[in-house]
């Protein structure tokens, strides 16, 4: 489609806002524009439609609409992003990830894939492109949209036999595995592309991780070369291959991916430890202990705390694993809370640890009707019991009130960390949610007055906190 030459200039666009995600639809047009031209503000162009098409990896309200000006951007000339404008159409098409979409993840909305999979002539000129970046991503997009015996699959196919250039071929061979998938399992045409993929496992460098991953997108089984490919390719550092349109990260993770799956669904728990292990070794216990959170809880959120008695073998073994491993081995230990959260479980610490019977239950933990007393406080706060039945729950306890308290440490001392957290808080929010524990706590405790749970409750965080300051 063509678009009007907007009145205001590239210079007009507002990158600060881009970066803060403040930008709207209405500045597509100049957007598409600039990254027409060649220059650092076409890169910028280029991730500031990406920001206003995906989320946290999952596409925006904005992203279908979005697509026919992506598609115009692909298709017209000059375009010196051609290349990164394809990946993110594949990651659009794919819901998100593109990765995830080929290693066997759900399928996008038609309304996210049906565009791009209807621009199969300019797709099937575009893995033929001279320029072998533009090929890469074009095979990219081909193996999130191609339909078998299509003839984008054919184009592919040939691809794959006369690319010269590593990375594009590659990328041919990852796409004949994801179409393979699409095909069934009864699809004889694979058996050729396995054959190709198979020759392709000796190439040097990150490469080699992609005729593996071929083999995982093709939902057959791993041969033994490609298991340990991708059991190579977790020592690979995450810095861009000039060239590729994703990084040795994401190759690293989607070998991560495929390792993991396997084994914890088959329930092997001295694979899983064995892969944790081999993890942690490279320094990715963070990568594999979310992946493996992931796949041996499930990938729905819970809505209530899982229980020490609820869990299975395989994920009491991974748990320990994860509570043993010390602190400083994982590089981001909030992304590993955060799967742990959304599973229900607490994060990785003394809770955990409780949970797990390596340390005695603290005074929250203590169950009142089946629910420990912290998740009391908590669904109160949500307003998912009401105040009458959280008080009636916790009558009686009268001086154990202060332990509970001190325990579930509210405002500032680590309520806005309890599991679930009813919103997003803000210093305001996590005042008002102090101040409603107090309340609610102070009615359950019939032997003390809010004032006097407070006083108490403040006497013991000053000492506390001059206890830590002492030399």
């Amino acid at each position: 489609m063509r678009l009007r030459t907007p009145r205001r200039g590239a210079r007009d666009v507002d990158w600060t806002a881009l970066s803060s995600r403040e930008l709207d639809a209405s500045e597509v047009p100049v957007l598409v524009l600039t990254a027409r031209t060649a220059g650092a503000d076409g890169a910028a162009a280029v991730n500031a439609l990406r920001e206003l098409s995906l989320r946290d990896g999952r596409p925006t309200a904005l992203a279908a609409p979005l697509l026919p000006f992506l598609l115009d951007l692909v298709s017209a000339e000059p375009a010196p992003h051609r290349a990164s404008v394809l990946v993110l159409l594949a990651d659009v098409a794919a819901g998100g990830r593109h990765l995830r979409l080929l290693l066997g993840g759900a399928p996008a909305s038609d309304a996210l894939r049906a565009p791009l999979e209807a621009e199969g002539t300019l797709l099937t000129d575009l893995v033929s492109a001279s320029d072998p970046k533009v090929r890469g991503s074009a095979l990219l997009a081909a193996a999130v949209v191609a339909r078998p015996a299509s003839a984008l699959h054919q184009a592919v196919r040939e691809r794959a036999d006369e690319e010269s250039h590593g990375v594009p071929q590659g990328m041919a061979l990852l796409a004949l595995g994801a179409i393979a998938r699409r095909a069934g399992p009864d699809d004889s045409a694979w058996d050729e592309d396995a054959a190709r993929c198979t020759r392709a496992l000796g190439a040097k460098g990150p490469l080699k991780t992609l005729p593996a991953l071929a083999f995982v997108a093709s939902g057959r089984e791993l041969p033994a070369a490609a298991t340990a490919q991708l059991l190579a390719a977790l020592a690979e550092s995450a810095r861009k291959v000039n060239g590729l349109p994703l990084n040795r990260g994401d190759l690293r993770g989607a070998a991560i991916w495929a390792l993991a799956t396997p084994r914890v669904a088959a329930a092997d728990t001295a694979k899983v430890l064995a892969l944790f292990a081999v993890a942690r070794t490279h320094k990715l216990a963070t990568d594999v202990g979310c992946v493996l959170v992931r796949l041996a809880f499930g990938d729905t959120a819970a809505a209530e705390p899982l229980s020490s008695d609820a869990l299975t073998p395989i994920q009491r073994e991974l748990l320990l694993a994860l509570s043993r491993t010390p602190a400083r081995e994982f590089a981001h230990v909030t992304e590993l809370n955060r799967a742990l959260e959304r599973v229900g479980l607490p994060f990785k610490g003394p809770r955990l640890d409780r949970l797990l019977g390596l340390h005695g239950l603290a005074p929250a933990d203590a169950l009142v009707d089946g629910r420990p007393l912290w998740l009391w406080c908590r669904l109160a706060l949500m307003g998912r019991v009401s105040a009458d039945d959280f008080v009636s729950a916790v009558a009686g306890l009268g001086e154990e009130a202060v332990a509970v308290l001190l325990d579930l440490g509210t405002a500032p001392f680590g309520l806005h960390c309890r599991w679930p957290q009813p919103r997003e808080l803000t210093r305001e929010q996590t005042a008002e949610d102090a101040a409603a524990l107090f309340d609610l706590l102070a009615r359950g405790a019939s032997a003390l007055s809010r004032s006097d749970l407070q006083a108490r409750f403040t006497d013991q965080a000053r000492a506390a906190e001059a206890s830590r300051s002492e030399p």
